[in-house]
């Protein structure tokens, strides 16, 4: 080890920033976390001074073609609503989905259109009509249009309309990007680029003579789970995965689920175009097959995050999903699959929610993050959340640090993005190829998270295109 130094499970060279006093410890278990966000905070300075080069005229072209679909959902909306009584407002009139009153009223309201039961309430005891609410009320055909029409505002109102994206006279938007912006140790930014749909991302375009890479992983988060509960066929299923076959059971974790849950509904569809992208708008048997692999993936995913099923449905509705058709209690069938073809899953969760309440705190495996729960008042969704997501943002820092110290060798090279598990360059397009070598090559790497359990690869694969979207 050089003097100085400390070396991180991924192989990462890391300057001992505790010394001299920093903090008051000197055990190397609690401060590898400072570390790391220390040595990653000069990199994360670097991107701001880079900047994300954005064409206004594109995002222009973004407005005029997705508007038509902002019109359709808002009319649909009103059309099922019909007028606001005055008894509601006090000017009464068509239905605005952007007032509080309104859709407590559509939504709860005896003489309403739902009829729904609130799920919860808000500080002053009103019926809750925020995000939290409308999640558990996501298999109703009202919430879902709603939600659809939310996405669509929120990044007009927001990045069309609004003020969050501020243009210098270089053409690029300069985010700050907060290293420490979550308890996990993931990244955060402002303006909000880790939650932008991907429609909107063909406005971050390269400049003349310059090409995007991006890089990410495969399955992160479900190989840090596998790697973490043991389940020897969740392992197995991850270590043997194929990119390039994943709508095929037997290379695929989420089509193996998606082949027992809905069985010949899923293995019955065709392969004819597995390039082919899945759309809520085509009804071909590749985009069927697809569509049914994105709900199983959803409720894994689910998982991670320590989510119930009508979270889990909320997000399968906002990427478009809603034809299959779907309810409550399909998905939540689909996680009870999951539980009995992987049952170390369920083995793991039950433990690491013992071990949290018994030492009211949770922690990571990697570089030993935790967060304390000093009043014993441990949630479960965050017991089962914490060590995975925030051992993947272990991961990609350290990896930034390594991809960051081979970019060295090309100074015209910039990193431009960190988005939850993926890594976004900006260079030449002679070196672009080189790059995603580069990239892949940093970012790809082989833990063995925790003591006795079996190595796990964490493989990347890059591509390059002129615009965000193509390489996201």
């Amino acid at each position: 080890m050089k003097a100085g130094t400390w070396e991180a499970p991924t192989g990462v060279m890391i300057p001992f920033w505790t010394e001299n006093g920093l903090i008051d410890t000197v055990d190397v278990a609690t401060r590898k976390a400072y570390d790391v966000d220390m040595a990653v905070l000069p990199i994360a300075i670097q991107m701001e001074r880079n900047g994300i080069p954005l064409n206004i005229a594109t995002l222009k072209d973004i407005e005029r073609e997705k508007r038509p679909e902002w019109e359709r959902l808002f009319a649909e909306m009103r059309s099922f609503v019909g007028p606001i009584p005055a008894h509601v407002v006090k000017d009464a009139g068509p239905f605005n989905p952007q007032s509080p009153i309104q859709l407590q009223w559509v939504l709860y309201a005896p003489d309403g259109p739902c009829k729904l039961t609130a799920p919860k309430t808000t500080d002053s005891g009103a019926p809750s009509a925020d995000k939290d609410a409308l999640a558990k009320l996501a298999d109703h055909t009202f919430v879902q249009t709603l939600l659809k029409w939310r996405t669509i505002n929120h990044a007009f109102s927001n990045y069309v309309y609004g003020k969050k994206l501020i243009v210098r006279e270089d053409g690029r938007v300069h985010p700050q990007w907060n290293t420490t912006g979550a308890r996990t140790g993931r990244w955060s930014s402002s303006p909000n680029f880790q939650n932008w749909p991907r429609w909107l991302r063909r406005c971050i375009e390269a400049p003349a003579g310059y090409t995007i890479v991006g890089a990410d992983y495969a399955q992160l988060e479900l190989r840090i789970m596998a790697a973490l509960c043991g389940d020897p066929e969740l392992i197995r299923r991850c270590r043997d995965a194929d990119e390039n076959r994943k709508l095929e059971p037997e290379w695929d974790p989420h089509s193996f689920v998606a082949s027992h849950f809905f069985k010949e509904a899923f293995l019955e569809l065709s392969l004819n175009d597995p390039a082919h992208t899945a759309s809520s708008d085509c009804k071909c048997e590749t985009c069927r097959r697809k569509a049914l692999r994105e709900v199983v993936k959803s409720c894994i995913y689910g998982l991670n995050y320590g989510a119930g099923a009508r979270t889990v449905l909320e997000a399968i509705y906002k990427k478009g999903y809603e034809g299959m058709p779907l309810n409550l209690q399909i998905v939540q069938q689909a996680i009870d699959v999951i539980f009995e073809l992987f049952p170390g899953i369920r083995t793991w969760r039950e433990n690491t929610l013992e071990w949290s309440i018994e030492h009211e705190q949770v922690r990571s495996s990697l570089l030993n993050r935790w967060r304390t729960f000093p009043w014993g008042d441990v949630e479960a969704p965050t017991a089962w959340n914490f060590p995975i997501q925030s051992t993947a943002a272990d991961i990609i820092n350290l990896r930034l640090i390594v991809l960051a110290e081979r970019l060295k060798a090309f100074p015209t090279a910039q990193i431009m993005a960190q988005v939850h598990d993926a890594l976004y360059v900006i260079c030449r397009d002679e070196d672009a190829e080189e790059i995603k070598r580069i990239v892949t090559e940093s970012m790809s790497v082989v833990l063995q998270l925790v003591p006795g359990a079996p190595e796990m690869p964490f493989n990347a694969s890059a591509k390059s295109g002129k615009t965000w979207d193509k390489v996201s």
